[in-house]
């Protein structure tokens, strides 16, 4: 069956989901490890958070979604909320795979998409083609290994850690739940090299559960999560280039 990227953009609005929340601490690991992102390529916008904030870092922005209904809104969004950077965006309705770029990027950015993918490795190699000289690519994904499905694990909600879960199926269409190896591993096998790998923030119940707690509490959860070993935190982000 094929996926209905529109229906899925009237589910999901991770301007409410506890996602949102997410977004925001993947994207301080990204302005960590650059701050001035030249050339961009976002591969999958939903409702725009991460284009939102990357606009104001980037010379010029590409946009790419499956779901028209996701480009109409972000695109009317960013000139609300951007002012003069909106101009900087340009937005194309396409499969990731069949994309063809007029360019080469300095920055892509690869948010919770990796694991929607079916081949993995060879989606890296193909964006690796559209890297400029000294580029980098932008990966995040939920980390199988994370405190809360350690927790599901134990309790018996789970029979492996890396399962996929409800969420990830029926919402996302997910087909890999990742751990910091397996990325590693497939970053690699695509014939890049990963420049910085992290985890970002400490996440002990699921997203329903953190969606009640102040925000007090979770940007804590946050600044908890600097001190602790990654595989325990709840996302992960990786950099990849070239070799040199």
């Amino acid at each position: 069956m094929t996926f209905n990227y529109d229906a899925y953009a009237q589910k999901y609005d991770n301007e409410k989901d506890f996602d949102r929340y997410l977004l925001e601490y993947k994207f301080r690991s990204l302005k960590i490890f650059k701050e001035n992102l030249g050339v961009t390529l976002e591969l999958g916008c939903a409702n725009g958070l991460m284009t939102e904030r990357v606009l104001p870092l980037v010379t010029s922005l590409d946009v790419v979604d499956a779901s028209e209904d996701y480009l109409i809104y972000v695109e009317e969004k960013m000139k609300r909320v951007v002012g003069e950077h909106a101009v900087k965006a340009r937005y194309h309705h396409s499969f990731f795979e069949k994309f063809v770029p007029e360019v080469k990027y300095d920055t892509i950015l690869l948010a919770g998409v990796l694991p929607a993918l079916t081949d993995q490795v060879g989606f890296l190699r193909q964006i690796a083609e559209w890297l400029a000289p000294g580029g980098f690519i932008f990966i995040t994904s939920h980390n199988g290994q994370s405190l809360h499905r350690r927790v599901g694990k134990i309790m018996g909600l789970v029979k492996e850690e890396t399962e996929l879960s409800k969420r990830d199926t029926e919402l996302f269409n997910h087909h890999k739940v990742y751990t910091h190896e397996s990325m590693r591993q497939d970053v690699m096998d695509a014939g890049l090299v990963v420049l910085q790998q992290e985890g970002v923030f400490l996440k002990p119940f699921p997203n329903d559960k953190m969606a009640e707690l102040p925000e007090a509490m979770i940007e804590a959860f946050y600044e908890v999560g600097k001190t602790m070993d990654a595989t325990f935190l709840a996302e992960i982000t990786l950099c990849a280039g070239h070799k040199k």
